[in-house]
């Protein structure tokens, strides 16, 4: 397999994984189980400038800093040894993705979330090595861009689409 063909797969994996996962805590906001459900609702929005900042320069800032930087860097200081590298580099990742306790919806497990980044860490990383920055900073978009839509589509999910009024009371007859 080509490695254009092994960066779609990986693509393809990111998206897939980030839709599913943030359309279940869509949901869970959108029905209240959630002390925070508006600041979350407010938060994640289909806005250009929104997507601009987690699609595309996020991403684009965290490659650069933790694959092209931190990994290289920390794979020189463990011997030379890339995947103790990656590693490590994809741990660092997840812990900067951890939120103070209180920070996230009530539904949301901190921990879970350090390790969803930690994996995601590792999946940006195959993609860096199979592609480079660029294919690094895409994957890592693709899978922002569908957290942001899954999330939307689980808020939506939980509201009904056509509300009809309740039938009026008929006058009992004589």
């Amino acid at each position: 397999m080509t490695p254009l063909g092994k960066l779609s797969i990986l693509g393809g994996i990111a998206a897939i994984w980030g839709y599913t996962k943030n359309r279940r805590v869509g949901a869970e906001v959108a029905v209240g189980n959630c002390a925070s459900a508006n600041t979350e609702l407010r938060a994640h929005n289909l806005s250009p400038a929104h997507l601009l900042r987690t699609c595309l320069y996020g991403p684009a800032i965290e490659e650069v800093l933790y694959r092209s930087t931190l990994n290289r860097s920390l794979s020189t200081l463990a011997g030379g040894n890339p995947l103790l590298g990656t590693l490590l580099g994809s741990l660092s990742f997840g812990m900067a993705h951890h939120r103070p306790l209180g920070a996230l919806p009530d539904g949301v497990n901190n921990a879970a979330l350090a390790v969803d980044a930690f994996a995601g860490g590792l999946l940006f990383s195959a993609a860096y090595v199979l592609g480079g920055l660029p294919a690094a900073i895409a994957c890592h978009g693709l899978h922002n861009l569908a957290c942001e839509i899954g999330f939307v589509n689980g808020v939506a999910s939980t509201k009904p689409v056509l509300r009809l009024p309740a039938p009026k009371a008929r006058p009992p007859l004589p």
